[in-house]
């Protein structure tokens, strides 16, 4: 199993994964300017340039749109822009919770939250920076709550 700085290729028809001794080590670009494939006449990964690049320019591979964690998992590195760019939003979990009939003081939760509002959806980032971080452990808090404490 090789998943960790392997390239994705499709070679004679089937779609593999590809180690890529030196291509594996060029830092990821947020603009794609390069593309890898596979060459069946030379038998090898190719990497070539889309648009020209100046001498002694770093040459850089978009690794495409991921989140923080994948970009660390398959590729030992996460950009900056999965954490504060554009694709920051691929970090964020999603969580949809709702008062449980099965919950303790089932009734009085949902009373209190007035029947329509039991059940919420958040997307919350890890780094915790979105608004409605604190709304989303507030409500689940609220869900874990037993006897007077909800009430507190």
């Amino acid at each position: 199993l090789i998943s960790s700085r392997a390239f994705r290729l499709t070679v004679r028809g089937r779609e593999i994964r590809m180690l890529g001794p030196f291509a594996d080590l060029m830092d990821h670009a947020e603009k794609r300017r390069t593309t890898w494939t596979y060459d069946e006449e030379i038998d090898a990964l190719t990497v070539r340039a889309l648009e020209d690049f100046r001498a002694g320019e770093e040459i850089r591979c978009h690794y495409g749109k991921k989140s923080a964690k994948k970009f660390l998992l398959y590729y030992g590195f996460t950009p900056d822009e999965t954490l504060t760019g554009e694709y920051r939003h691929l970090n964020d979990v999603e969580f949809v919770m709702f008062v449980h009939p099965d919950f303790p003081e089932a009734k009085a939760k949902q009373r209190l939250l007035n029947e329509e509002y039991s059940c919420k959806k958040y997307s919350v980032d890890v780094a915790f920076t979105q608004g409605n971080t604190l709304e989303a452990l507030s409500f689940m808090r609220l869900l874990c709550a037993k006897g007077e404490e909800e009430m507190a």
